[in-house]
């Protein structure tokens, strides 16, 4: 698909499969400016996990970013994570952000 702007779009839209999951996904969206995205928006299995992520990211100027927005598990545990960046000169960013446990979890951190 491709608009009068020049922008190439590549979507699947819904995807279910005879388990019962739902995918539903940017595959690859491309602007006259060069910016390229692959997008995962969201991905439900049958056994109640949904996944938001941003697979990749690139900009013109070589900025390549990497994130996962949230994952839920049926136990109830949220997971919020950011994320790769790597700047053209070379610099590389990680970060994970939030876990956060079920109501009634206690967590004892290590160390």
């Amino acid at each position: 698909m491709t608009s009068p702007e020049g922008l190439t779009h590549f979507q699947t839209l819904e995807t279910t499969s005879p388990e019962g999951l739902t995918h539903f996904q940017t595959l690859e969206m491309t602007s006259p400016e060069g910016l390229t995205h692959f997008q995962t928006l969201e991905m439900t299995s049958p056994e109640g996990l949904t996944h938001f992520q941003t697979l990749e990211m690139t900009s013109p100027e070589g900025l390549t970013h990497f994130q996962t927005l949230e994952t839920t598990s049926p136990e109830g545990l949220t997971h919020f994570q950011s994320f790769e960046m790597t700047s053209p000169a070379g610099l590389t960013h990680s970060q994970s952000l939030e876990m956060a446990l079920p109501e009634g979890w206690i967590h004892f951190p290590s160390g």
